[in-house]
């Protein structure tokens, strides 16, 4: 695809346009390009016996072998059309004979030979052709055994000859005149409208293991005669050439399916059908074993030879690249962020450059990476492992360089110097813990070098604590040793460094900075939690009983009596709270919260509790000191002495609005966040030390009957507003996400004392926490 501009078409556009057209124009015929069919050249399998062949017999001397040449038509499949040139093949020749045959070529014997295809042979269509090679062998009495013939670096297919016959007299035949003039399929062609290739393959198992299925691929090559066919299925069969050993056939039988489309009226054709087979490996196979493949009909026999397991070292099973021949290159450290708790799996590359030196190995040019530390396998696993280096590859990164020739020093010879290669590396995190948050770095090396300068790449794992998780746990109470009190539970967020705020003086006027890092934070979250206070008062009490006052047989009061009790009676005071809170941070320091270090912030504090404060009161440290009864009239007060009661309940809803100073130091195995919180709050109760003197107008009665209001340990503040202070820690614990936490809360009034809260809880990502309650529903998750 060609387009031509004239010069003064391309002076009346613009150059924009001048240039956006020539590069779509090189777009297009690249395109097209790459869409250029490719030549192919396979060779087709045999076998051919090279007795038959035989010409050109010397006799041996006495004790001697004799030597014999043989002229052998080798099938190659070609397909792709007409090249602009002919086509090279490079044939070597893997002997397991005692004739150990080579070839014979125009500069001596060889164990390679280089054939040459005409470029006319080439039609678009796929074909046979055949190719006469030259080849001599040594005819030894106990003639036998087997060689292949394969083009250069298709191992998978091969010509098959054989050199069964024994030979007992010289052959009288016509000598060969080794001409490498290429026959066509015409010359080879079956007298049968389909014919089955003679063909060989070999399979090598790949397992020990007993009662294991092993699917085998089998390609068959037929020739279809010029003309035109009908489509059908023909049935083929599978037999042993002998008693099969530890392998069973699943099945005997398979189909083969011809099209009316694979038919060619010009000529004749090799197409190919590719069947499966399968075998049972029932023990341990220690032999060779041959099958017979035939399709009902249709002459020709393709054999399978089947080769048992066969050890490997584990170099050569991977084809690594030989010790000394790789080094990676170390250079800036790269940096992989994750948040961490984190179930999915994401994909990082790290560039890690390799220099490579020697020669180019096809048997061992795999590079196989590996993270130092072995036990981050099951999080960091590196995809595409092993990864080929092909010679081109290799080549390309090799230097060149040009040194004197010692013989001639006139002359400099090119030689390649060690060079490197950049390879893309991809690594994927899978289920990061809190456990890797105390990793900081690890290292990809080269499997297989041993050398002291195999050299490695660094990586620095910056793992981020996830803005939203959950705490489960338990609170604690002081008063009887260390207990726990309560079911504690909390959602939380720390979201760091999401926004930016700051202001420069700029122009004669304040206005806010463009740039910069951001130093916005927010906290935030919702908790149940709960404290205990306790107290004590001891004095004389006076109380109703429960069956005052006393009445007479037809209902009217016969007497009123009251007791007095002396001694001293406990209070216990539990006070739950459902709270929520929000929270921006301004950081004051310079580096990013989550780097490691010290961290100070300023603070807005906005807050609601809904507070269930439950008083329980203990008598058994008191006595009755005596009983009042007055027969004739109630006594004085009557209707203000209380019966005894052993608890109150009281619901609170309160505010909370103030200004702190959070501290964050963010360490390695440990997180620590403290915080100082003063402002104003509503809340409507306050525990009390009564033992003290009061100031008067701070407090009044929670109850009406004024001696329960002196036995309970907390009160209610006279005004609606109140200031407040609060203190907050939360130490985390990074590897198993075990966090200490509590506060002090209080208001500053006279004889108050603080509310303390003390919890041990558990930290969780949220995923993580609701996946038990959601997989039975969800279906399998990976």
């Amino acid at each position: 695809m060609t387009t031509r501009l004239s010069n003064g078409y391309l002076k009346k556009i613009p150059l924009f346009f001048t240039l956006t057209l020539l590069v779509a124009t090189a777009a297009a015929q690249k395109k097209v390009a790459s869409k250029t069919p490719v030549n192919t050249v396979t060779i087709a399998p045999g076998p051919v016996n090279a007795i038959e062949t035989a010409v050109d017999y010397t006799a041996p001397a006495a004790g001697a072998s004799g030597t014999l040449y043989s002229v052998i038509d080798v099938p190659f499949v070609i397909a792709g059309p007409m090249p602009q040139k002919d086509v090279s093949v490079k044939l070597t020749l893997q002997s397991f004979s005692p004739a150990n045959p080579q070839f014979l070529t125009s500069s001596g014997v060889s164990q390679t030979d280089n054939e040459v295809i005409p470029r006319e042979l080439f039609n678009g269509s796929k074909k046979v052709i055949t190719l006469p090679v030259r080849i001599r062998f040594n005819g030894v009495p106990d003639m036998g055994g087997d060689a292949y013939i394969k083009i250069d670096k298709q191992d998978k297919a091969f010509f098959k000859v054989t050199f069964d016959k024994p030979l007992t007299a010289p052959d009288n035949r016509k000598a060969g005149s080794g001409a490498k003039k290429a026959n066509t399929a015409a010359n080879v062609k079956s007298s049968q409208p389909i014919a089955l290739v003679d063909t060989a393959s070999s399979f090598d198992l790949d397992t020990l293991r007993a009662n294991s299925i092993t699917t085998i691929p089998v390609t068959l090559y037929l020739m279809l005669a010029k003309g035109v066919g009908k489509s059908g299925d023909f049935n083929g069969a599978i037999k042993p050439l002998a008693g099969l050993q530890s392998l069973e056939l699943k099945s005997s039988t398979f189909k083969v399916h011809i099209d009316s489309t694979d038919w060619d009226e010009a000529a004749d054709i090799v197409i190919t059908k590719n069947i499966e087979v399968d075998v049972k490996q029932t023990a341990l196979v220690t032999q060779a074993q041959d099958l017979k493949l035939t399709i009902k009909g249709i002459p020709g026999t393709h054999t399978l030879k089947i080769k048992p397991y066969k050890t490997k070292g584990k170099d050569d099973l991977l084809k690594l690249i030989a010790s000394g021949n790789a080094q990676i290159v170390g250079h800036n450290t790269t940096i992989i962020t994750r948040e961490s708790p984190s179930p999915v799996n994401l994909l990082d590359t790290v560039m890690v450059t390799v220099k490579l030196s020697g020669e180019y190995s096809a048997e061992h040019n795999r590079l196989v990476f590996s993270l130092l530390d072995t036990t981050l396998s099951k999080h960091f696993q590196i995809l595409e492992n092993p990864i080929e280096i092909s010679e081109t590859e290799w080549n390309n990164a090799l230097k060149a360089d040009f040194v004197r020739d010692k013989k001639d020093t006139t002359k400099k010879i090119e030689t390649k110097q060690a060079g490197l290669i950049t390879i893309p590396i991809h690594i994927r995190s899978v289920n990061i813990s809190d456990s890797l948050s105390n990793i900081e770095r690890v290292d990809i090396i080269i499997k297989g070098q041993k050398q002291a300068l195999r050299g490695s790449q660094r990586i620095k794992l910056n793992t981020v604590d996830k803005p939203f998780w959950a705490e489960i746990g338990t609170n604690f109470d002081l008063l009887d040793k260390i207990q726990t009190n309560n079911f504690y539970a909390g959602v939380y967020m720390f979201d760091k460094d999401i926004a930016r705020i700051g202001w420069e003086w700029t122009k004669g006027a304040l206005k806010r900075k463009k740039i910069g890092e951001n130093n916005l934070s927010f906290t935030a979250g919702v908790y149940e939690t709960q404290s205990i206070s306790s107290g004590a008062v001891s004095d004389r009490f006076d109380f109703k009983s429960a069956v005052s006052p006393k009445l007479d047989s037809v209902g009217n009061i016969k007497s009123y009596s009251f007791n007095r009790d002396t001694g001293t009676v406990s209070t216990v005071t539990k006070i739950k709270s459902i709270g929520i809170f929000f929270s921006p941070h301004l950081r004051l320091t310079s580096s990013k919260t989550e780097d490691k270090g010290l961290h100070i912030f300023v603070s807005a504090h906005f807050e609601m509790l809904w507070q269930r404060v439950t008083s329980s009161l203990d008598y058994s440290k008191t006595s009755t000191l005596y009983n009042v009864t007055d027969t004739l009239a109630p006594p004085l007060n009557y209707d203000k002495i209380p019966y005894k009661q052993k608890a109150f309940d009281f619901d609170f809803r309160s505010h909370y609005i103030g200004l702190g100073i959070p501290l964050y130091i963010k360490e390695t195995n440990f997180n620590l966040y403290v915080n100082s919180v003063f402002g104003t709050s509503t809340q409507r109760f306050v525990v009390v030390d009564k033992t003290g003197p009061a100031k008067t107008g701070q407090y009044k009665p929670l109850v009406q009957e004024g001696v329960y209001d002196d036995l309970l340990n907390f009160s209610q503040p006279e005004k609606r507003w109140n200031m407040f202070y609060l203190f907050q820690f939360r130490l985390n614990e990074v590897a198993y996400g075990i966090t200490f936490s509590g506060e002090i809360r209080g208001l500053f009034l006279n004889r108050s004392k603080p509310v303390v809260t003390l919890a041990l809880s558990k930290k969780f990502n949220l995923s993580g926490l609701f996946k038990p309650l959601v997989a039975p529903y969800g279906g399998a998750s990976n």
